[in-house]
Parts: C-alpha cells; sequence; structure tokens
C-alpha cells in the first residue's frame, strides 16, 4: 500500500508546485485515463505479437519484468496524455499514475494503438496501410520492424526521404529481437538483406 501511495505523493506535490505555472490543472486523473482507454480500445483490432515484441524490443526489452512505472513505454505514453507545457518532473512522475491504474499489457496496446507514426498516422494500424497497404496481421517481419523504428523520428526517418537512415533504424530494430530472443537470428539477417520497400506514394491518415 506504501509502496503504492508514493509516487503518487510525489505527483501531487509536483503537480501543486507546478499547476498556475505549467497548466498542471487540465494534467487527467487515474480516473479519466481509464474512462479514455476503455472507449479508445473498444475500436482496436488486436494486435499481432510480432509487432508487440517489435515495439518491446526496441522501447524497452524489459517492459515485462520490471516496474511499469519505470519503463521508457510508461513515460512516453505519459507524455501523449499531458499538455505540452506540463513540467518535465510532472510528466516523469505521470507514468507512476498510469502503472497504478493499468496493467502492462494494457499499457503496451495503448501506446501502440496511439504512438505517432508519421505521415498524420497514430497507432500501427493506420500506419500499416499508410506505408504498405497492408493491415497489420498482412506485415511480414521487415515490414513489422520498419513500423516499430519511426517513434524516435518520424520525419527523418521517412524512406522516401531518408531511406538509408530508415533502412539502418529497421535492421537496428531486427537487431533487437534477435537478441531479446524474440526471432532467430538467421531470420534477422534475412530480413535485414531485404529492401526497404514502401507504397508510392505513402498515404496521408486523416483519422486523427
Amino acid at each position: 500500500m506504501t509502496t503504492r501511495l508514493l509516487p503518487l505523493l510525489l505527483l501531487l506535490t509536483l503537480t501543486s508546485l507546478t499547476a498556475r505555472a505549467e497548466g498542471a490543472e487540465n494534467i487527467p486523473t487515474a480516473a479519466q485515463l481509464r474512462a479514455s482507454y476503455d472507449k479508445l480500445s473498444a475500436d482496436w483490432p488486436p494486435v499481432p505479437q510480432n509487432i508487440l515484441n517489435a515495439f518491446t524490443a526496441t522501447e524497452d526489452r524489459n517492459f515485462h519484468s520490471h516496474t511499469p512505472q519505470f519503463s521508457v513505454i510508461t513515460i512516453h505514453l505519459g507524455y501523449m496524455q499531458l499538455p505540452r507545457a506540463t513540467n518535465k518532473m510532472v510528466w516523469n512522475g505521470y507514468a507512476s499514475v498510469i502503472a497504478g491504474e493499468f496493467t502492462k499489457d494494457e499499457i503496451l496496446n495503448w501506446y501502440i494503438n496511439t504512438v505517432f507514426l508519421g505521415q498524420g498516422c497514430y497507432g500501427v494500424h493506420d500506419a500499416a496501410q499508410a506505408y504498405f497497404g497492408k493491415s497489420v496481421d498482412d506485415l511480414g517481419l521487415a515490414e513489422t520492424a520498419y513500423l516499430a523504428a519511426i517513434p524516435k523520428a518520424p520525419t527523418m526517418l521517412n524512406p522516401t526521404r531518408h531511406y538509408d537512415r530508415a533502412l539502418q533504424r529497421r535492421n537496428f530494430v531486427l537487431r533487437k529481437m534477435a537478441s531479446a530472443g524474440f526471432i532467430k537470428p538467421e531470420d534477422a539477417e534475412a530480413a535485414q538483406a531485404m529492401d526497404l520497400a514502401v507504397q508510392s506514394p505513402i498515404e496521408l491518415c486523416h483519422s486523427k
């Protein structure tokens, strides 16, 4: 009980100190987050395990084994829910609120379905259609790895403008997946040898 309360007390203190200057009064509560997630997730189709593995290997390979409030994935998800002017200390502390309200599977599901992936796309379902003209269920390993590569720098990893950089980042994801034990090294090598082929032109997403 005490362990769960301490991060929340820290966040409340930080929020109180920064409310006027940083607009922290607009920070969603845990109950509001839950309501938002339940509403949004009702419309999300299932995400294939390979995509979950690709994002986990790239963002935080230990996501399922350590405390979620310290995960980059949880921190980034918190940032996505907060006003842009929010103090960074509150941003980091907000991960504790998310970790206290949601399971790890819910956190990962929310992140993967709402993270910005360039081309006006939020989430892997829209991005798969925009870049490859496919459902996430039809993506190959190399295509899956590319989607997981994008969040680091969506504009600079656009393959039509920065092909070599995008290819290098995709191959980095494949190596991370192999290192984490999600795929076989020989499968990673075979996928790395493939061109980064996207549809031309890459579509724009208009659903967000």
